[in-house]
């Protein structure tokens, strides 16, 4: 079987915690080899080689870390994205996008594929003040983490999800050309009312 390679750059709380420590331990027991160092900008670095499954176990892992550290954001070398829009208490179910009009994520997904070139598994919003760190979007079945169930599907679903959005953006931006936009106070402001009222006046 061919060995994979991942490389990853670790944000957030992930110096002085034990993270690079316990991230080692994590690879030894999945059998990967590589290394791991804390870098001058206060991220930590992972560069592990082995089987694939290993390797996304070691990926999942390190969206979390160990209990004292916290991750706000995981960057890959490779070919592979999880798209993450972090956001205070509110995230939205993939399969909800398009009828509740929530689609940043899903264009950052867009757009990280296209700008960079790497094929996206995941599109998600990660609630940043809950209890329930659980991110929601679509990820593709497969990539390690902690997901709601009904946010795992295959990667046509996604697929299908990314252009959903696409298709969403693209008329907003045609019906703001000609004109046709009206003020929608009551979906745009956290919990409702206008969050923007200058820009929403008729």
């Amino acid at each position: 079987m061919a060995l994979k390679q991942l490389q990853l750059m670790v944000r957030g709380r992930v110096q002085g915690v034990y993270f690079r420590a316990s991230a080692q331990r994590e690879a030894r027991r999945l059998g990967l080899t590589g290394w791991v160092k804390n870098r001058a900008d206060g991220s930590v670095e992972i560069v592990a080689e082995g089987e694939e499954v290993a390797i996304r176990e070691l990926y999942g892992w390190a969206q979390k870390g160990p209990s004292a550290a916290r991750v706000d954001r995981v960057d890959t070398r490779g070919n592979e994205a999880i798209v993450r829009d972090y956001k205070g208490r509110t995230v939205h179910a993939g399969a909800l996008w398009a009828e509740d009009s929530r689609i940043q994520a899903a264009l950052y997904a867009l757009a990280v594929r296209e700008k960079l070139g790497v094929e996206i598994v995941g599109a998600l919003y990660q609630p940043i003040g809950t209890a329930d760190q659980r991110p929601r979007g679509v990820v593709q079945d497969g990539i390690p983490g902690r997901y709601v169930n009904g946010d795992v599907s295959d990667g046509a679903t996604l697929e299908a999800r990314l252009q959903d959005s696409r298709a969403i953006a693209a008329q907003a931006a045609a019906d703001l050309r000609a004109g046709r936009i009206t003020p929608c106070p009551d979906r745009c402001g956290y919990q409702g009312g206008c969050a923007h009222p200058g820009i929403c006046r008729s």
